[in-house]
C-alpha cells in the first residue's frame, strides 16, 4: 500500500508488475485529485506495457474526449432504431443525429469547461489545448445537421434549430429584466429531459 496526496508522488516502477490496483480515497479528496491520480495510473502504466498498447488507448481516449464516438454512437442508433421499424434507413437522419450531437456535446463542454476543470481535469486539459479545431468541428457539425434538415423540409429545420438554440443557451447566463443571471442548466432536471429531447 503506498500513501499519496498528489499524482506526482505515484512511484510507476514499484506497482507496474502487480495484476491489479485499487485506488481508494478520503470523503474529503477532491474529485479531480482522484481523476488526475487514475489518469496517471492509466497512462504510465500502459506505456510500460508496449507503444501499440499506448497507441491505442491514445486514439480511443482522443475519440471519446472529442466526441466523435458518440456521433458514432448516434448515427448507429438512428440506423437500428429504422431497421427495427422495417423503415429504409434514411441518411439524412442518421447525419443529423450524429452531426447534431456531435455539435451540441462539443459545444457545451467548451462552455462549461470551469465545473470540467474539477470534475474532469483530462476533458478539461484537451478542450483547451484543442480549442480552436474542437470549436470548427462542432461548426461544421453544426452547420452539416442544419443543411441536412433544411433538405427534410421547413418543419425540421426550424424543429432543428430550435433544439439547437436550446443547446447552446444551456450553458449560457441569459441577464434579461425581470431575471438576472439565469440559466437553463439551473432548472432541476433540465439536463435530462433536455438530453432526452436530443437523443
Amino acid at each position: 500500500a503506498f500513501h499519496i496526496e498528489t499524482a506526482r508522488e505515484l512511484q510507476l516502477d514499484k506497482i507496474s508488475g502487480a495484476r491489479r490496483i485499487g485506488l481508494t480515497a478520503g470523503a474529503s479528496t477532491p474529485n479531480w485529485i482522484i481523476k488526475q491520480v487514475y489518469h496517471a495510473l492509466e497512462c504510465g502504466l500502459l506505456k510500460k506495457k508496449g507503444m501499440v498498447r499506448f497507441l491505442a488507448y491514445f486514439i480511443s481516449k482522443n475519440l471519446m474526449l472529442s466526441n466523435l464516438c458518440l456521433a458514432a454512437g448516434a448515427a448507429s442508433l438512428a440506423y437500428a432504431g429504422a431497421k427495427i421499424q422495417s423503415l429504409r434507413p434514411d441518411l439524412s437522419c442518421i447525419l443529423i443525429a450524429s452531426l447534431y450531437l456531435l455539435c451540441m456535446h462539443t459545444i457545451n463542454h467548451m462552455l462549461d469547461r470551469n465545473s470540467d476543470r474539477y470534475n474532469d481535469p483530462e476533458r478539461a486539459e484537451f478542450y483547451e489545448k484543442n480549442r480552436v479545431l474542437l470549436y470548427t468541428m462542432a461548426s461544421v457539425a453544426g452547420g452539416g445537421a442544419l443543411v441536412a434538415a433544411w433538405r427534410m423540409g421547413p418543419l425540421f429545420f426550424v424543429l432543428l434549430s430550435c433544439m439547437s438554440l436550446f443547446g447552446v443557451l444551456y450553458n449560457i447566463d441569459i441577464d434579461a429584466e425581470p431575471v438576472r443571471s439565469f440559466r437553463l442548466k439551473k432548472i432541476p432536471g433540465s439536463k435530462t429531459m433536455l438530453v432526452a429531447l436530443a437523443w
